[in-house]
């Protein structure tokens, strides 16, 4: 008899951030693998750091199991580990999610900004 053992196939999962408006600071992404994660803290599946070249980023995040998965980032522009706000509580520095989805009052359902992994392409995201 012949035991076949399933192993998880892992890649890694390249994040393209665009539209960032200067190369100062440095970029943020957080995964998650969950909608009962998304946003969490700490229910982040792994986190990534990119510098900006060129008015973009890429996060990478090694060895990642296939599965489903969401990212959200922060553009720290000014380098303080933290998102910046507003008086009023709004994000002053940029920030965005895997697949652009829409914003409106508060941020996106995990399913909106969630993707495949592996996919046949790299994941993007559009700072805003």
């Amino acid at each position: 008899m012949i035991l076949l053992l399933a192993t998880a196939y892992a890649a890694d999962l390249t994040m393209e951030i665009h539209n960032l408006q200067t190369d100062q600071g440095t970029v943020m992404c957080t995964l998650y693998s969950s909608a009962e994660s998304w946003l969490a803290d700490p229910g982040w599946t792994a986190v990534a750091k990119a510098k900006p070249i060129k008015g973009s980023a890429t996060c990478t995040f090694a060895d990642l199991p296939e599965g489903r998965y969401a990212v959200s980032f922060i553009h720290d522009v000014n380098n303080n580990g933290d998102m910046d706000n507003t008086w009023l509580g709004l994000p002053s520095e940029p920030w965005g999610f895997s697949l652009d989805p829409s914003v409106t009052f508060g941020p996106p359902r995990f399913e909106a900004a969630a993707f495949n992994h592996p996919s046949s392409s790299p994941i993007r995201g559009t700072a805003r």
